[in-house]
């Protein structure tokens, strides 16, 4: 039964990847679907899973995919990431149980290397810088010739946008703020006048200056006034005189 396991058909279609160009590469990379005769895949609930280090990712990004057997080991295996249109991004193999294969682009799925039985794989894949779609995980598990599992499926792994991790370079500016003058919230310069006053007159309340004189009123006269009744006196003393017409005449 040594033939068996040496003659994995679809470890050979596989490895045919690398040999032609057309035909049953293009059927096992599309199909995921081992050649072995007559054998189909089987219904029965894999005992293997994909698992994926995220849930989501950006364009660039790289993932970690681990293939896993839960109690009975593989011994070959076929590995793509798909989106809607076929296999999208790059792998890259740890460990030397694994090989990349050319499924339309270099390194586009990862296949095994000999028919050894193993329990864990892990790869890393990178997404492509153009890709803007959900993907997900998706192998063919070997067990034996005529028992195979195809389209084990990791869950859908989300894409959420371009890579922004990657801050923009520094600049000397900070916030891309104006520089800041020497001057103080642009208030102009302080004058040495206070409260913008004019200056201080030392004339008091706007009066005119004072006069000398005392109430505007014109001087006193020396002379004295003659009452009517002196003036009568006289009048009276010089009217017998001035009857009889014996006064003094001058000269």
């Amino acid at each position: 039964m040594n033939k068996l396991f040496l003659i994995l058909v679809f470890g050979l279609n596989l490895h045919a990847v690398t040999a032609f160009s057309n035909g049953g590469v293009t059927l096992a990379c599309m199909s995921m679907t081992p050649n072995h005769r007559n054998n189909t895949a089987s219904m029965l609930e894999p005992p293997y899973s994909v698992t994926t280090d995220v849930s989501n990712y950006t364009q660039g990004q790289v993932i970690t995919v681990t293939l896993q057997a839960n109690e009975t080991a593989f011994k070959g295996f076929l590995l793509q990431a798909r989106d809607e249109t076929g296999p999208v991004g790059t792998f890259t193999v740890m460990g030397s149980d694994a090989q990349l294969l050319n499924c339309g682009t270099e390194g586009s799925a990862v296949s095994h290397r000999s028919n050894v039985n193993k329990s864990t794989i892990v790869a890393q894949w990178k997404a492509p810088n153009t890709n803007n779609a959900d993907i997900s995980f998706r192998a063919t598990f070997v067990q034996s010739f005529s028992l195979f599992w195809v389209g084990v499926q990791s869950d859908p792994v989300r894409f959420v946008g371009t890579n922004t991790t990657v801050p923009p370079p520094q600049t000397t500016t900070h916030n891309s703020s104006p520089p800041q003058m020497t001057t103080h919230n642009s208030s102009p310069p302080q004058m040495t006048t206070h409260n913008s006053s004019p200056p201080q007159m030392t004339t008091y309340n706007s009066s005119p200056p004072q006069m000398t004189t005392h109430n505007s009123s014109p001087p006193q006269m020396t002379t004295y006034n003659s009452s009517p009744s002196v003036s009568l006196a006289i009048y009276l003393l010089l009217l017998p005189l001035l009857a009889s017409g014996n006064y003094i005449k001058t000269g």
